[in-house]
């Protein structure tokens, strides 16, 4: 598992980005067509990453394909107690309330790194 002279348990134990970036080249590579040389996979790790994805995902689905209905129902029920709250202090609101909407991603950002 030698890759110009670097073990690749040593670079998937103390860069795991790098390593992550080699191994998906590499599948990438011969997904391809193209040969390239299999002792360069480090095969162990790459599946054990692949057992740990699947495992995190059975035990936290992801949400993104139900989002839009949690936030279209939650602006919903907002609207309604903006409309209670502002009928309780005899004000009226400035647009109508069914004009105010959020997207998924005004209401959790476009990434961890990158909020809307």
């Amino acid at each position: 598992m030698e890759d110009g002279g670097i073990d690749m348990n040593d670079h998937y134990d103390g860069d795991l980005v790098d390593w992550a970036g080699a191994q998906s080249s590499l599948l990438r590579r011969c997904g391809s067509g193209e040969l390239v040389n299999e002792a360069k996979f480090d095969w162990t790790n790459v599946a054990k990453q692949i057992d740990s994805v699947g495992r995190s995902e059975r035990r936290s689905p992801s949400l993104r394909g139900q989002l839009d209905d949690v936030v279209a129902a939650r602006t919903e029920r907002a609207r309604r107690i903006v409309a209670v709250v502002l009928t309780e202090y005899g004000q009226t609101a400035r647009k109508p309330l069914n004009e105010l909407t959020y997207s998924v991603d005004q209401v959790i950002g476009s990434s961890p790194r990158d909020p809307a």
